[in-house]
Protein backbone atom coordinates (compact mmCIF):
# COMPACT_ATOMS: atom_id res chain seq x y z
CA UNK A 1 0.00 0.00 0.00
CA UNK A 2 1.06 3.45 -0.87
CA UNK A 3 0.43 6.58 1.43
CA UNK A 4 0.54 9.98 1.55
CA UNK A 5 1.25 11.34 4.92
CA UNK A 6 0.46 15.27 5.47
CA UNK A 7 2.96 16.71 7.94
CA UNK A 8 5.64 13.72 7.50
CA UNK A 9 8.38 16.27 8.56
CA UNK A 10 7.04 16.93 12.21
CA UNK A 11 7.28 15.04 15.02
CA UNK A 12 4.10 12.43 14.57
CA UNK A 13 4.39 12.27 10.80
CA UNK A 14 8.60 11.53 11.10
CA UNK A 15 7.81 8.83 13.21
CA UNK A 16 4.73 7.51 11.37
CA UNK A 17 6.79 7.46 8.56
CA UNK A 18 9.67 5.67 9.60
CA UNK A 19 7.33 3.45 11.38
CA UNK A 20 5.46 2.71 8.24
CA UNK A 21 8.37 2.16 6.22
CA UNK A 22 9.19 -0.72 8.16
CA UNK A 23 6.51 -1.84 7.98
CA UNK A 24 6.62 -2.73 4.50
CA UNK A 25 4.27 0.50 3.17
CA UNK A 26 5.60 3.41 0.58
CA UNK A 27 5.24 6.33 1.81
CA UNK A 28 4.98 10.08 0.55
CA UNK A 29 5.90 13.03 2.69
CA UNK A 30 4.13 16.45 2.11
CA UNK A 31 5.59 19.34 4.44
CA UNK A 32 5.86 22.71 3.93
CA UNK A 33 8.74 22.56 6.23
CA UNK A 34 6.96 25.63 8.58
CA UNK A 35 7.41 23.24 12.06
CA UNK A 36 8.91 20.23 10.30
CA UNK A 37 12.52 19.04 9.29
CA UNK A 38 13.57 17.84 6.44
CA UNK A 39 16.54 16.09 7.90
CA UNK A 40 13.86 14.16 10.28
CA UNK A 41 11.97 12.62 6.81
CA UNK A 42 12.96 8.70 6.51
CA UNK A 43 15.58 8.54 3.59
CA UNK A 44 13.05 5.49 2.10
CA UNK A 45 10.19 8.16 1.82
CA UNK A 46 9.62 10.16 -1.52
CA UNK A 47 9.31 13.73 0.06
CA UNK A 48 7.20 17.04 -1.33
CA UNK A 49 8.23 20.18 -0.30
CA UNK A 50 4.38 21.89 -0.39
CA UNK A 51 1.57 23.03 1.62
CA UNK A 52 -2.26 21.38 1.88
CA UNK A 53 -3.43 24.92 1.47
CA UNK A 54 -1.89 24.76 -1.96
CA UNK A 55 -4.09 21.95 -4.08
CA UNK A 56 -1.34 21.38 -6.83
CA UNK A 57 0.62 20.47 -3.90
CA UNK A 58 -1.68 18.07 -2.58
CA UNK A 59 -2.45 16.45 -6.38
CA UNK A 60 1.50 16.35 -6.90
CA UNK A 61 1.96 14.19 -3.20
CA UNK A 62 -1.18 12.36 -3.49
CA UNK A 63 -0.65 10.80 -7.25
CA UNK A 64 -0.73 6.99 -7.16
CA UNK A 65 -1.52 6.84 -3.51
CA UNK A 66 -4.12 4.11 -1.95
CA UNK A 67 -4.48 6.25 1.47
CA UNK A 68 -3.73 9.45 2.92
CA UNK A 69 -2.69 9.97 6.97
CA UNK A 70 -3.43 13.25 7.43
CA UNK A 71 -1.13 15.13 10.38
CA UNK A 72 -0.44 18.16 8.77
CA UNK A 73 -2.13 21.88 10.87
CA UNK A 74 -1.28 23.66 13.76
CA UNK A 75 -1.27 22.59 16.81
CA UNK A 76 -0.41 24.78 20.10
CA UNK A 77 -3.52 25.96 21.82
CA UNK A 78 -1.97 29.12 23.31
CA UNK A 79 -1.34 30.26 19.25
CA UNK A 80 -4.83 29.32 18.10
CA UNK A 81 -6.28 31.73 20.47
CA UNK A 82 -3.90 34.94 19.38
CA UNK A 83 -4.02 34.03 15.77
CA UNK A 84 -7.31 31.67 15.64
CA UNK A 85 -7.72 32.47 11.21
CA UNK A 86 -4.45 31.05 11.02
CA UNK A 87 -5.53 27.60 12.70
CA UNK A 88 -8.91 28.02 10.51
CA UNK A 89 -6.86 27.66 7.55
CA UNK A 90 -4.56 25.14 8.02
CA UNK A 91 -6.80 22.77 10.22
CA UNK A 92 -10.18 23.10 8.51
CA UNK A 93 -9.47 24.46 5.08
CA UNK A 94 -6.47 22.51 4.83
CA UNK A 95 -8.29 19.33 5.37
CA UNK A 96 -10.67 20.38 2.79
CA UNK A 97 -8.48 20.43 0.19
CA UNK A 98 -7.01 17.05 1.28
CA UNK A 99 -10.02 15.61 0.99
CA UNK A 100 -11.07 17.12 -2.79
CA UNK A 101 -7.89 16.13 -3.98
CA UNK A 102 -8.77 12.66 -2.57
CA UNK A 103 -12.42 12.45 -4.50
CA UNK A 104 -10.41 13.71 -7.64
CA UNK A 105 -7.78 11.22 -7.52
CA UNK A 106 -10.18 8.35 -6.42
CA UNK A 107 -8.28 7.95 -2.97
CA UNK A 108 -10.38 6.06 -0.90
CA UNK A 109 -8.84 6.03 2.55
CA UNK A 110 -8.25 8.81 5.34
CA UNK A 111 -6.58 8.19 8.38
CA UNK A 112 -6.94 12.14 10.22
CA UNK A 113 -5.25 13.53 13.50
CA UNK A 114 -8.16 14.67 15.81
CA UNK A 115 -7.25 16.13 19.10
CA UNK A 116 -8.88 15.81 22.53
CA UNK A 117 -9.36 19.34 22.20
CA UNK A 118 -12.83 19.01 20.86
CA UNK A 119 -14.01 17.94 23.86
CA UNK A 120 -13.23 21.36 25.83
CA UNK A 121 -13.81 20.94 29.51
CA UNK A 122 -14.71 17.76 29.90
CA UNK A 123 -17.88 16.57 32.00
CA UNK A 124 -16.56 13.21 33.25
CA UNK A 125 -12.84 12.47 34.18
CA UNK A 126 -12.57 9.57 31.46
CA UNK A 127 -13.17 10.54 28.28
CA UNK A 128 -15.22 8.79 25.66
CA UNK A 129 -15.64 9.30 22.06
CA UNK A 130 -19.42 9.99 22.52
CA UNK A 131 -18.69 12.79 24.88
CA UNK A 132 -19.98 16.21 23.91
CA UNK A 133 -17.95 17.82 21.47
CA UNK A 134 -17.50 21.62 23.27
CA UNK A 135 -14.12 22.98 21.85
CA UNK A 136 -13.17 25.87 24.42
CA UNK A 137 -10.03 27.32 22.05
CA UNK A 138 -9.89 27.96 17.88
CA UNK A 139 -7.27 24.87 17.33
CA UNK A 140 -10.44 22.66 19.06
CA UNK A 141 -12.76 24.50 17.09
CA UNK A 142 -10.69 23.49 14.17
CA UNK A 143 -10.09 20.45 14.17
CA UNK A 144 -14.06 19.72 15.06
CA UNK A 145 -14.58 21.55 11.76
CA UNK A 146 -12.07 19.34 9.61
CA UNK A 147 -13.73 15.87 11.80
CA UNK A 148 -17.32 17.54 10.35
CA UNK A 149 -16.14 17.59 7.10
CA UNK A 150 -14.29 14.07 6.81
CA UNK A 151 -17.86 13.15 8.08
CA UNK A 152 -19.66 14.65 5.15
CA UNK A 153 -17.45 13.25 2.56
CA UNK A 154 -17.58 9.50 4.16
CA UNK A 155 -21.14 9.97 3.54
CA UNK A 156 -21.13 11.63 0.38
CA UNK A 157 -18.05 10.24 -1.79
CA UNK A 158 -17.82 6.89 -0.32
CA UNK A 159 -14.81 7.64 1.49
CA UNK A 160 -13.41 5.26 4.29
CA UNK A 161 -12.01 7.74 6.88
CA UNK A 162 -11.10 7.08 11.03
CA UNK A 163 -10.28 10.00 12.80
CA UNK A 164 -8.02 9.37 15.48
CA UNK A 165 -8.32 11.44 18.82
CA UNK A 166 -4.68 12.49 19.97
CA UNK A 167 -4.48 13.08 23.64
CA UNK A 168 -0.13 13.93 24.90
CA UNK A 169 2.22 13.05 22.71
CA UNK A 170 5.87 11.86 23.77
CA UNK A 171 9.11 9.66 23.04
CA UNK A 172 10.78 8.51 20.15
CA UNK A 173 11.56 5.54 17.59
CA UNK A 174 14.59 4.10 16.06
CA UNK A 175 13.93 2.71 12.66
CA UNK A 176 15.19 -0.79 10.83
CA UNK A 177 18.20 1.12 10.02
CA UNK A 178 19.21 2.88 13.51
CA UNK A 179 18.42 5.85 12.95
CA UNK A 180 16.48 8.08 15.80
CA UNK A 181 13.39 10.29 14.77
CA UNK A 182 11.54 12.20 17.77
CA UNK A 183 10.26 15.81 19.10
CA UNK A 184 11.98 19.14 17.84
CA UNK A 185 10.36 22.45 17.83
CA UNK A 186 12.20 25.67 17.80
CA UNK A 187 10.04 27.20 20.68
CA UNK A 188 9.10 24.28 22.77
CA UNK A 189 6.09 24.47 24.21
CA UNK A 190 5.56 20.89 25.23
CA UNK A 191 5.86 19.45 28.91
CA UNK A 192 7.89 16.30 28.93
CA UNK A 193 11.07 18.10 26.87
CA UNK A 194 10.61 20.99 27.91
CA UNK A 195 11.20 19.99 31.36
CA UNK A 196 14.15 18.04 30.19
CA UNK A 197 16.14 20.72 28.49
CA UNK A 198 15.55 23.81 30.84
CA UNK A 199 15.54 21.66 33.84
CA UNK A 200 12.70 24.06 34.98
CA UNK A 201 9.44 24.16 34.54
CA UNK A 202 6.85 27.32 34.38
CA UNK A 203 3.69 25.29 36.59
CA UNK A 204 0.31 26.77 34.87
CA UNK A 205 -2.40 26.92 37.62
CA UNK A 206 -1.87 25.50 40.69
CA UNK A 207 -5.60 25.24 41.93
CA UNK A 208 -7.15 23.27 39.73
CA UNK A 209 -9.22 20.58 40.93
CA UNK A 210 -7.01 17.93 40.77
CA UNK A 211 -5.30 15.81 43.59
CA UNK A 212 -2.11 18.42 43.55
CA UNK A 213 -3.74 21.39 42.24
CA UNK A 214 -2.38 20.56 38.98
CA UNK A 215 -3.45 20.01 34.91
CA UNK A 216 -3.91 16.33 34.53
CA UNK A 217 -3.06 14.56 31.37
CA UNK A 218 -2.88 11.05 29.24
CA UNK A 219 0.52 10.93 28.00
CA UNK A 220 1.42 8.12 25.14
CA UNK A 221 3.68 7.37 23.52
CA UNK A 222 4.02 8.38 19.58
CA UNK A 223 5.35 4.08 18.81
CA UNK A 224 1.82 4.02 20.05
CA UNK A 225 0.44 6.92 17.67
CA UNK A 226 1.83 5.40 14.59
CA UNK A 227 1.36 1.66 15.37
CA UNK A 228 -2.43 2.71 15.80
CA UNK A 229 -2.42 4.34 12.16
CA UNK A 230 -0.98 1.35 10.83
CA UNK A 231 -4.14 -0.65 12.72
CA UNK A 232 -6.47 2.05 10.99
CA UNK A 233 -4.70 1.74 7.49
CA UNK A 234 -5.42 -2.05 7.25
CA UNK A 235 -8.76 -1.95 8.45
CA UNK A 236 -11.43 -2.88 6.24
CA UNK A 237 -14.38 -0.54 6.19
CA UNK A 238 -17.47 0.05 4.38
CA UNK A 239 -17.69 3.60 3.56
CA UNK A 240 -18.27 5.08 6.60
CA UNK A 241 -16.59 7.53 9.40
CA UNK A 242 -15.09 6.04 12.43
CA UNK A 243 -13.58 8.05 15.62
CA UNK A 244 -11.07 6.45 18.05
CA UNK A 245 -9.66 7.66 21.19
CA UNK A 246 -6.24 6.86 21.99
CA UNK A 247 -4.82 7.14 25.78
CA UNK A 248 -3.44 5.19 28.08
CA UNK A 249 -6.21 5.62 30.47
CA UNK A 250 -3.90 7.17 32.82
CA UNK A 251 -3.65 10.76 33.98
CA UNK A 252 -0.74 12.04 35.06
CA UNK A 253 -0.37 16.21 36.71
CA UNK A 254 2.11 18.26 35.81
CA UNK A 255 3.57 17.59 38.99
CA UNK A 256 3.50 13.86 38.33
CA UNK A 257 5.34 14.13 34.86
CA UNK A 258 8.16 16.75 36.69
CA UNK A 259 8.69 14.12 39.42
CA UNK A 260 9.06 11.35 36.35
CA UNK A 261 11.78 13.69 34.60
CA UNK A 262 13.69 14.08 37.92
CA UNK A 263 13.96 10.36 38.15
CA UNK A 264 14.99 9.94 34.60
CA UNK A 265 17.37 12.55 34.53
CA UNK A 266 18.68 11.67 38.18
CA UNK A 267 18.20 15.65 38.53
CA UNK A 268 16.14 18.16 40.00
CA UNK A 269 13.97 20.34 38.46
CA UNK A 270 12.86 23.56 39.23
CA UNK A 271 9.55 24.56 39.66
CA UNK A 272 7.79 28.11 38.83
CA UNK A 273 4.30 28.17 39.71
CA UNK A 274 2.35 30.89 37.54
CA UNK A 275 -1.10 31.60 36.60
CA UNK A 276 -3.50 29.04 34.31
CA UNK A 277 -3.27 29.39 30.82
CA UNK A 278 -6.83 30.41 29.00
CA UNK A 279 -8.36 27.55 27.83
CA UNK A 280 -6.72 24.80 30.06
CA UNK A 281 -9.06 21.97 31.10
CA UNK A 282 -8.10 20.36 34.39
CA UNK A 283 -8.58 16.39 32.82
CA UNK A 284 -7.65 15.22 29.81
CA UNK A 285 -7.59 11.38 29.90
CA UNK A 286 -8.96 9.22 27.39
CA UNK A 287 -11.35 5.93 27.85
CA UNK A 288 -9.62 4.21 24.39
CA UNK A 289 -11.88 1.03 24.76
CA UNK A 290 -13.47 1.24 21.53
CA UNK A 291 -9.76 1.33 19.82
CA UNK A 292 -9.30 -1.71 21.49
CA UNK A 293 -12.11 -3.64 20.51
CA UNK A 294 -11.98 -2.22 16.81
CA UNK A 295 -8.84 -1.85 15.96
CA UNK A 296 -6.55 -4.23 18.60
CA UNK A 297 -5.03 -1.46 19.68
CA UNK A 298 -3.96 -0.29 23.36
CA UNK A 299 -0.95 1.60 24.89
CA UNK A 300 2.58 -1.17 25.43
CA UNK A 301 4.83 2.03 26.95
CA UNK A 302 4.27 3.79 30.36
CA UNK A 303 5.35 7.48 31.16
CA UNK A 304 9.11 6.47 32.41
CA UNK A 305 9.69 4.88 29.05
CA UNK A 306 8.18 7.90 27.21
CA UNK A 307 10.35 10.28 29.30
CA UNK A 308 13.02 7.69 28.86
CA UNK A 309 12.33 7.92 24.68
CA UNK A 310 12.26 11.82 24.75
CA UNK A 311 15.60 12.34 26.77
CA UNK A 312 17.41 9.19 24.43
CA UNK A 313 16.38 11.54 21.06
CA UNK A 314 17.10 15.07 23.06
CA UNK A 315 20.91 13.60 23.99
CA UNK A 316 21.29 12.44 20.18
CA UNK A 317 21.06 15.78 19.35
CA UNK A 318 23.82 17.39 21.44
Amino acid sequence: MKILITGGAGFIGSVTAAYLLDKGFEVNVLDNLSTGHRDFVDQRASFFLGDIRDRNSINASMDGCDAVVHLAGKAIVSESILNPSLYLENNHLGTINILHAMKELSVGKLVFSSTCAVYGNPITEIIAEDHPTNPINPYGESKLLADTEICRFSTDYNLNAISLRFFNVGGSYKNNNNNLFGELHDHETHLIPKTIKNRSIDVYGIDFNSPDGTCVRDYVHVIDLARAISLALEKQMVQKHEIYNLGSGIGSSVLEVVSEVEKVIDSKIIRNNVGRKIGDPAYLVADSKLARLELGWETQFTLNEIVRDSLRFIQALI
